[in-house]
Order: C-alpha cells, then sequence, then structure tokens
C-alpha cells in the first residue's frame, strides 16, 4: 500500500509515482513480488521470476486461479467508505479514550498507596445495627427485597 501526506507539496507528483507503482508494467517487472501480489495483469504479465522463491509464488498465483477459488473482485458498494470512515472514527475515538483511561490508569499505579491497615473485628459488645430498623421483605414477582 502506497500513500502520502495531504499536506505534501507536490500532490502531482506523488499521485504520479504512486500511479506508476501500481500501474506500471515496468515497476512491475522491477519489484516483483517484493511489495506483495503484482496488482495488475500486465505487471504480472511483465514480472518473470528467476529464484526459487518468487517462482514458488508465481505458482500459487497460478495454481489459485486455475482452481477458481477467488471469486471476482468487485468494488465497493455505494458508501461503504463512509461506513468505513465512521468505524475509523469511533476507533479513534475508542483509542484516544482508552489511552487517556490508560494514562489515568498509570498515574493511580505510580502514586504511592497508603500501607494496608487490617479491619479489627468488631466485639460482640460493641454497639452494631440496630435490631428496630427495616428489614427487607422478598418481592412477591422476583422474589428480591422490598421495603
Amino acid at each position: 500500500m502506497l500513500s502520502a501526506s495531504s499536506r505534501t507539496s507536490h500532490p502531482k507528483e506523488v499521485a504520479q509515482f504512486i500511479d506508476f507503482m501500481v500501474h506500471d508494467p515496468e515497476a512491475g517487472r522491477i519489484m516483483g513480488y517484493d511489495r506483495g501480489i503484482l496488482t495488475t495483469t500486465a505487471q504480472y504479465d511483465a514480472f518473470k521470476p528467476t529464484d526459487e522463491v518468487n517462482k514458488e509464488i508465481a505458482q500459487y498465483e497460478a495454481d489459485t486461479a486455475k482452481a477458481g477459488v477467488l471469486g471476482t473482485i468487485t468494488p465497493h458498494p455505494s458508501g461503504a467508505d463512509t461506513v468505513e470512515a465512521a468505524f475509523l472514527r469511533i476507533a479513534g475515538l475508542a483509542a484516544r479514550t482508552s489511552a487517556a483511561c490508560c494514562s489515568s490508569r498509570a498515574t493511580r499505579a505510580s502514586t504511592p498507596t497508603p500501607p494496608y491497615r487490617p479491619v479489627k473485628p468488631r466485639s460482640p459488645s460493641a454497639p452494631g445495627p440496630s435490631s428496630t430498623a427495616p428489614t427487607a421483605t422478598p418481592s412477591p414477582r422476583r422474589g428480591g427485597p422490598r421495603n
């Protein structure tokens, strides 16, 4: 995958370079499988592998095409880019939220905590909850407490 910054001062040249790398048969002949599977039939036809690894890749591609296991490649349906942009926006929001959460956890984790002090059990003579306090009774519908 090739991309360029939207802030480039040479957008025309960048577009020409990406077009050349993706579509030109000569680029396919030179680069071969170094960038992955060749993107166009013209590049595929121009590339003649010479080493064993690239010959195996080319044979795998030919066998896969002959077996018919790959369906016809179709363009994305109308609106797919809008949905993808929404997912990326949500994911970006989640990532920022997660990063903020993690940084606050890191701050809390680096803050020394007071030493643990066990709570002493109450003695039977110590004042506790009043026996006159209202108690919860089970609800007839849900079986939960009802006051």
